[in-house]
């Protein structure tokens, strides 16, 4: 899964502001009286989350944000898929100009007079 503010603290975007400070007060009772590092680079991480999200204007942002990464990320499977079924638009059309300029080629190669 991937690594969002909202998997910091435990939620989804759904939840309220409420429950939002619910999880984060439970997260930094359990972390906060540990004493080793990992812990307090947990709790620092969750106090980060919980003050982009807890804040509306910041919150929008960063949720647009999520969501332009994931068209970005769909677009970049799009065009892998589409590669993998019978390659790029831009090969085709190259392959098909060469054809036809054959084609031309040939054309006329043997509708001009033979000396």
């Amino acid at each position: 899964m991937k690594n969002t503010l909202y998997a910091v603290l435990g939620i989804d975007g759904q939840t309220s502001l409420e429950e939002m400070a619910a999880a984060y007060q439970r997260h930094e009772n359990r972390l906060k009286h540990a004493g080793d590092n990992d812990a307090q680079n947990e709790l620092k991480l969750i106090r980060q989350a919980y003050a982009v999200l807890s804040d509306p204007e910041r919150r929008a942002q960063y949720d647009l944000s999520l969501k332009l990464e994931e068209t970005q990320r769909n677009k970049v499977i799009y065009y892998s898929n589409e590669t993998r079924q019978g390659g790029s638009g831009m090969r085709k059309l190259a392959v098909l100009c060469g054809l036809v300029l054959a084609a031309y080629l040939a054309y006329h190669y043997y509708q001009s007079p033979q000396p």
